[in-house]
């Protein structure tokens, strides 16, 4: 884009224009679709882990019933 280019204004002008595009990008920057394109994105990378199941580990029961344990 600047190979070559000698004249300050030019190059001025030139870079002047790119800053000048991308604020205006930038300002059409919409938070909840960006927000929507994560969740959407993230999904996709780590999928829900399925439920525990019943007597297994995390969900607080023991293995040994109850009458086990007043047998000792």
């Amino acid at each position: 884009m600047l190979v070559g280019k000698t004249d300050f204004q030019e190059i001025h002008n030139l870079l002047m224009a790119e800053v000048i595009a991308l604020l205006e990008n930038l300002s059409s920057y919409d938070p909840r679709a960006f927000t929507e394109a994560n969740e959407a994105y993230l999904a996709k990378l780590f999928p829900e882990a399925p439920a525990a199941k019943t007597n297994g580990n995390g969900d607080g029961e023991s293995e040994v019933g109850d009458d086990e344990l007043a047998d000792e």
